[in-house]
């Protein structure tokens, strides 16, 4: 990769870390500015962890990948924000070299187009665009991508599932075997001006375990059959009914298979893990890094 290309591979990550959140209609420079330290802290943990300058790109992907995962479950960030766990950003940073032009189908082959996802990329539906502008044109890179969009909270926000029941899709050319999905849901207090949104708690009131399922290699849409639905209709009926008048309703979901865990799963061993017992954060900016930053997660909330 060129070193223009390495500029807008990271350009981009910075976008999809929150570098196009807006408040209102106007950008939001301190989500901006986080979105900045965040890219800035993989970048140079990355070049950190070589030892070395990189001599390639695919060893700066690999380093910046790694140091999200292998960090401190909390980083804090130098020019201020909520407090930031960087095991949210691994898939993204990944998403970004392979829009670049990284991970060719055929490693063979020089491309001047996106690569290829993982083997195994199952992700649950949200708002995000299909098409990707640049400046030589659109580029399609279809459901379950990291796309730059706005990351502010709210019900119609790109980052968040269309609806209550999540849909799902498989980027990846091999099929998911065995694919789980946990759902929370609960409601966020007005304990914070709106602000101050992201700094709202997050009361969480019941779980749900659903599966084994299979979800075919380059599949989209498929939906959950009408006894799961029920289980998740219940679910929000008993949340809904439980939250104290005033508040917000959430429903979070996690999707994960062995071969593409999401960051949540206790098998993945991450900083971010949920345990069997435990709940989704209880902050309303940590649940925005979670889910912006892991296609297998997903949020819907009440408008």
């Amino acid at each position: 990769m060129t070193e223009q290309i390495l500029s807008s591979t990271c350009f981009l990550l910075y976008r999809s870390l929150g570098g196009d959140t807006l408040a209102d209609t106007e950008a939001d420079w301190a989500q901006r500015t986080r979105a900045s330290d965040m890219a800035l802290y993989l970048l140079m943990q990355g070049m950190a962890g070589l030892a070395q300058s990189p001599s390639r790109a695919e060893m700066l992907e690999v380093g910046m990948e790694e140091a999200g995962w292998s960090a401190p479950a909390s980083v804090p960030l130098p020019r201020g924000g909520a407090d930031w766990q960087p095991a949210t950003s691994h898939k993204v940073t990944r998403w970004a070299y392979e829009t670049m032009g990284m991970f060719p189908s055929e490693p063979s082959e020089i491309i001047s187009k996106a690569g290829a996802p993982p083997l195994v990329d199952i992700y649950i539906r949200d708002r995000r665009p299909d098409v990707f502008p640049t400046g030589d044109g659109p580029v399609k890179v279809g459901p379950g991508s990291y796309v730059p969009v706005s990351l502010h909270w709210a019900a119609d926000a790109d980052w968040v599932m269309p609806g209550w029941l999540p849909s799902f899709g498989n980027r990846g050319a091999v099929a998911a075997g065995g694919a789980r999905l946990r759902a929370w849901a609960g409601w966020v207090l007005n304990d914070k001006s709106s602000a101050q949104v992201m700094e709202r708690s997050v009361v969480w009131n019941g779980q749900v375990d659903i599966g084994p399922f299979d979800i075919a290699p380059d599949a989209a849409g498929m939906t959950l059959v009408q006894t799961d639905q029920q289980q998740i209709t219940q679910l929000t009926t008993a949340a809904r009914t439980a939250a104290p008048a005033g508040t917000q309703l959430v429903v979070f979901y996690e999707l994960s298979q062995i071969n593409d865990r999401a960051n949540t799963d206790p098998a993945a061993d991450f900083t971010v893990k949920i345990g069997a017992a435990a709940s989704p954060p209880t902050k309303v900016q940590a649940l925005v890094d979670l889910v912006a930053g892991d296609n297998n997660l997903g949020l819907h909330m009440a408008s």
